[in-house]
């Protein structure tokens, strides 16, 4: 039978192939009335993998196996497949990848910082992202764990699951207070680490109500925004409180130098493409308000130069960004 389309339920797994449906047994539940299908996956080979409340079960040529033994075990909330061909198992006690070979368990002691992880999801740079159950979103790019919570921006700590949009935004849907995007709450850490009083907007019309109670000094504006893009809402803003004002900058993902000269001609006092840097986001700050930056000194002094590749370069200032401090101790010892 060649099968079109497969259902998890709460009554086990429908099979459908274009004309009927099958319902198929469900040899996890062990004698128990347990048929829960939390979540699917099919790998290369065509086999099937089911996380269930009662583990993680293989569906291959008419077989079933259990894999959950001496791997991930009990409820089973989500089963993702990574571009390298690795299985991701978020559990309600931990995190697990199957490599194709074997199975490894992810631990708190590793940088995970909550043991339930609803959701694993891979984005176009090869991060995995994680929803917890609490302690927010964790960012992983194969060496180190970043953790994203409610204190950096994201809009609550309990977070369903994840989406990349055709920009290149990461979405994280959480349970009571709607959406967050990767920009807003990146950017929203990033200039409360240097002392910034940060007030955020979901969209335009919330944006004008903040400006006429905050009054703020400079604005980043996303340009594709619900309700009101960022262009309707410059509008709104200087027929509202006249030119000057209100610095406004224009965020968004346009690659073509006409599209950045529109946002500027538009009325926006500078633009910032995303995925954006740090470093430009200071550096606006500091042409557009006058911000000087006080640099700590560390007492030790710098004798001689060192030649860089564009490689390293790159590597070191997305470390930097990242705070991956682990990649960066290794670009450092390419150096020395």
């Amino acid at each position: 039978m060649r099968a079109i389309s497969w259902f998890g339920t709460d009554r086990g797994i429908l099979c459908y192939d274009g004309a009927q449906f099958t319902h198929f047994a469900n040899p996890w539940a062990n004698g128990s009335t347990s048929n829960i299908v939390l979540d699917m996956e099919q790998t290369a080979d065509g086999a099937l993998w089911l996380g269930t409340d009662r583990g993680v079960w293989r569906y291959e040529d008419g077989r079933w196996i259990e894999i959950s033994r001496g791997g991930p075990y009990g409820r089973i909330l989500s089963v993702s497949k990574t571009n390298n061909g690795s299985l991701w198992f978020g559990t309600n006690d931990g995190l697990w990848r199957y490599d194709g070979k074997e199975l490894n368990e992810f631990t708190l002691g590793q940088g995970l910082p909550l043991k339930q992880v609803f959701d694993v999801f891979e984005d176009r740079q090869g991060n995995l992202w994680f929803a917890t159950n609490g302690s927010g979103v964790v960012r992983y790019d194969g060496e180190n764990f970043v953790i994203f919570t409610s204190a950096g921006g994201l809009a609550h700590n309990r977070v369903a699951d994840i989406l990349q949009d055709r920009y290149g935004t990461l979405w994280f849907a959480t349970i009571g207070k709607g959406l967050s995007s990767e920009n807003r709450m990146v950017l929203a850490r990033a200039l409360e680490k240097i002392g910034a009083v940060v007030r955020e907007a979901a969209d335009g019309t919330e944006a004008l109500a903040q400006a006429r109670r905050e009054r703020p000094e400079l604005i980043f504006m996303d340009i594709r925004m619900p309700n009101m893009d960022g262009v309707e809402t410059l509008r709104a803003l200087l027929q509202e409180h006249g030119a000057g004002t209100i610095k406004v900058v224009a965020l968004s993902a346009a690659v073509f130098d006409h599209e950045r000269q529109g946002y500027l001609q538009a009325g926006f006092d500078d633009f910032i493409g995303k995925p954006f840097r740090i470093e430009r986001i200071y550096q606006c700050l500091a042409e557009q308000l006058g911000v000087e930056y006080e640099y700590a000194e560390d007492g030790n002094s710098v004798v001689g130069s060192v030649s860089l590749s564009a490689d390293l370069r790159t590597r070191i200032y997305q470390a930097l960004e990242y705070n991956q401090v682990t990649k960066l101790s290794r670009c450092f010892e390419e150096v020395a």
